[in-house]
């Protein structure tokens, strides 16, 4: 069930006030949370290679275990039954200094059913083709929304391990975890920011209404209009086939990568968001105009920044931060980043992905302070030109289905640029021109100003705004298209 599908409109007007009622009783609206949240994620069809998975028995015809979709709810219902239990052992053995022993567990549970849903599969065929094997787990159904639930879990149980919080109920550990609007992609929210709004009185007058509706509005621009453009006019084809187009069209189709993610996932963010703060729970911010950066590590400050919290607390400090001396700063900075791309999936090129950034994180921390050069007034563009550029490198590898077609963009773009081959092109346009335009553009705008809109937008009678947002919905309907968003395949 997509955010910008009509289905989902429908699931939340009736979510919606459902949840309002039932608020001022807590634990009535925690068990509609989950209620919903089991049937917007069972909504989702899980297909393998034939429609079907080979770890389920499909041979039982009761309902509950008769589809994919509703086994993989049960699955999350047992997902949070043991990481509360081992969120449980942890506190109990702190004392004592057993906890790290819950913590291992939850690894295994949660960073081993990862590992089973992603990566089985991958594994299994490089054994068949290199050690003469015959396991078949190519038709392993990977769930939606895995990776992101899984770190949410495994964060909780370290945080009560590390006693920055304490366990809570089964209750409100399972009502947080299946909380629909991030279930599938985020935000990393954490217990310590969810539970406290859960348990504050709930009053529908603080529901900042006009933010939301906004939020909704600028995710659906992003994702149905913008992303979908970029993908269908150049990104789709050019990435399909490289070796077919030159060197233009290889320059503009990473570009234009770069606007779709950015869209598609900031536009997801957008709506989870205000859908969120209607329902009364406000999420961390994910995204600040992180094209605007002007290092690296200054677009880690700003890109999926929940994950990169995430990955900065459980894993970059984990394995010793920057408290081992400045070599070993390095190489963790670098796993860090090798160990993020291969959380995206199990390809090379994500971990192409990963190894580049974590070099250029390892790079700019060394150059910090031992820079000879001096650019002066021009120091900032070329800061940001550089930072731009080696993300949308490292977005080529993101995007490819393989090293061989990365490699073939990157040749036509090396052919254009030093020895100026392929300059015609069959997709550069001024549409294309103008949507690239605006997603540079929309990095820029200061966030004085995207305030002083919200406060006008909510000074408007709420039929007003109403009017407002149906009208966005109406243009993205006719001049947009709808397809699953980039990171659930995450």
């Amino acid at each position: 069930m997509l955010f910008v599908a009509t289905e989902f409109a429908w699931f939340f007007l009736l979510v919606l006030p459902i949840a309002w009622l039932a608020r001022p009783r807590i634990g009535v609206w925690k068990l509609t949370m989950i209620g919903a949240g089991l049937f917007f994620y069972g909504w989702w069809r899980h297909n393998g290679p034939n429609g079907t998975s080979s770890i389920w028995n499909r041979d039982n015809d009761w309902w509950l275990f008769h589809t994919i979709p509703a086994r993989f709810c049960v699955y999350l219902l047992l997902f949070a039954v043991a990481n509360w239990a081992l969120a449980r052992l942890a506190a109990s053995l702190r004392d004592s200094g057993g906890s790290r022993l819950a913590v291992t567990l939850a690894c295994l549970v949660d960073l081993g059913a990862l590992f089973w849903f992603k990566y089985a599969g991958w594994l299994s065929g490089l054994l068949n083709e290199n050690a003469g094997t015959h396991f078949d787990l190519s038709d392993t159904v990977l769930p939606i929304g895995v990776s992101f639930i899984s770190f949410q879990a495994l964060g909780y149980v370290i945080d009560v391990h590390r006693g920055t919080h304490e366990p809570i109920s089964l209750l409100d550990f399972t009502s947080y975890l299946l909380f629909f609007p991030h279930i599938v992609a985020g935000p990393l929210v954490r217990v310590s920011e969810f539970m406290p709004q859960v348990r504050e009185p709930f009053d529908p007058r603080r529901v900042e209404v006009p933010r939301a509706l906004l939020l909704i509005a600028s995710g659906f621009v992003k994702k149905v209009i913008l992303s979908s453009f970029l993908f269908k006019h150049i990104v789709e084809p050019v990435f399909a086939n490289p070796k077919a187009y030159g060197g233009v069209d290889s320059l503009f189709a990473a570009y234009s990568y770069a606007g779709q993610i950015y869209c598609d996932f900031s536009g997801y963010t957008d709506i989870a968001i205000g859908l969120a703060l209607l329902l009364g729970i406000r999420f961390p911010q994910n995204f600040d105009s992180p094209y605007r950066a002007l290092t690296i590590q200054d677009f880690w400050r700003r890109w999926h920044m929940s994950l990169s919290r995430w990955l900065r607390d459980y894993l970059y400090i984990g394995l010793g931060g920057n408290r081992r001396g400045e070599a070993r700063t390095y190489v963790n900075l670098f796993l860090t980043m090798l160990i993020g791309g291969l959380w995206h999936g199990a390809n090379t090129t994500f971990l192409i992905w990963g190894a580049l950034h974590g070099l250029a994180l390892a790079t700019e921390r060394y150059l910090v302070g031992r820079s000879p050069f001096s650019l002066g007034a021009a120091g900032p563009v070329v800061r940001w030109l550089t930072t731009f550029h080696i993300v949308c490198l490292g977005w080529i590898f993101f995007n490819a289905t393989n090293t061989g077609i990365a490699t073939d963009l990157i040749g036509n773009i090396g052919g254009l640029l030093v020895f100026s081959t392929g300059p015609s092109s069959q997709f550069v346009s001024l549409g294309l021109l103008l949507a690239i335009a605006v997603v540079l553009a929309w990095q820029f705008i200061p966030a004085v100003v995207g305030e002083q809109f919200t406060s006008r937008f909510a000074e408007l009678p709420a039929i007003a705004q109403g009017i407002a947002l149906g009208m966005v919905m109406v243009v993205c309907y006719f001049f947009g298209s709808v397809a699953e968003f980039i990171y659930f395949q995450f």
